[in-house]
């Protein structure tokens, strides 16, 4: 099997793994379909950004695709704009929790158990600027940095016995919801979330209200994540937290929250690369960007690496 970018897909190719809708669960092409035309102008359409194809000589390539994940994949992104859609249109709606943590548990299961898949996640598609595209690539970039800093995890959260300790699905939860308080906020707001230094006061609110969203629903750990992902290593972060009287101040360094530290980087990373006028950087500069000077001091140094 072989990834092939839809631009490059042609006429006659076979598909090894079903072809889902972007932004959706939804199933528009099943394994063993042959492209033609009509349907690779369709997929394109679509911005369906590739396919797997069949390929003689590329079987060795399948045992770091699973098709679980995949499909695990896709359920996530379809839960995520759900998520968005829903909590823009009606300010009151519920949240599926329960439905979220199922899913993030399954997809970090079948990591664990298949973790060659984690070579081929495939880039999320959608515009730069959406929300729930954003949101679902941060949080399985988020896992995958997770699942391997699991010893960093036992070191960083002393309380918990090592198995609970090293448990990411709190981490994903987070990560999905970590900018749901942008719901909150008017639509031309959302879009400081690619200035790393934003500092507008109503967007900077989007951390708080978030919180207030999912605080009570989800567990500490998860909740955390959503309140503090803006914090920095270097302590220039948002928001302030008081501290036994002392005046309120930004948290920094061992003080934020691990999964936190994490989602932070993701973030970043992502918001590096996807650029406001919907065009990207490419992988390198923005790898770059994080890790000199003066970017790579807000983010946890062994996350970092």
């Amino acid at each position: 099997m072989l990834r092939v970018p839809i631009i490059q897909a042609e006429p006659g190719m076979r598909l090894s793994l079903p072809v889902h809708r972007p932004l959706s669960n939804d199933v528009l092409l099943r394994e063993g379909f042959a492209l033609d035309r009509m349907t690779i102008g369709r997929l394109r359409e679509l911005r369906v950004p590739e396919v797997w194809i069949d390929y003689p000589g590329a079987e060795r390539i399948r045992r770091f695709v699973s098709p679980e994940v995949y499909r695990l994949q896709a359920n996530l992104v379809h839960q995520t704009s759900d998520l968005f859609e829903r909590v823009q249109c009606d300010a009151g709606a519920k949240l599926d929790y329960a439905a979220y943590r199922t899913t993030m548990s399954g997809l970090i299961d079948q990591l664990l158990a298949n973790h060659h898949a984690a070579v081929h996640l495939s880039e999320i598609a959608g515009a730069g600027e959406s929300q729930a595209r954003h949101a679902t690539t941060v949080c399985l970039l988020s896992l995958l940095i997770g699942l391997r800093l699991q010893g960093y995890l036992v070191s960083e959260r002393p309380k918990l016995d090592a198995v609970h300790a090293r448990d990411t699905t709190n981490l994903g939860i987070g990560a999905m919801l970590h900018d749901v308080g942008l719901s909150r906020l008017p639509a031309e707001c959302a879009r400081c979330e690619f200035d790393l230094d934003g500092n507008d006061p109503q967007w900077r609110s989007h951390v708080q209200k978030g919180y207030e969203m999912v605080i009570g629903n989800l567990d500490a750990s998860a909740a955390i994540v959503v309140l503090d992902h803006h914090q920095s290593w270097d302590g220039h972060g948002f928001p302030e937290h008081g501290h036994f009287g002392a005046e309120p101040a930004p948290r920094h360094g061992h003080d934020i929250h691990v999964f936190a530290r994490i989602v932070a980087a993701a973030d970043a990373y992502d918001r590096l690369l996807h650029r406001v006028d919907g065009g990207m950087w490419p992988r390198v500069r923005a790898m770059n960007t994080l890790l000199n000077s003066p970017l790579n001091g807000r983010f946890d140094p062994v996350v970092l690496a």
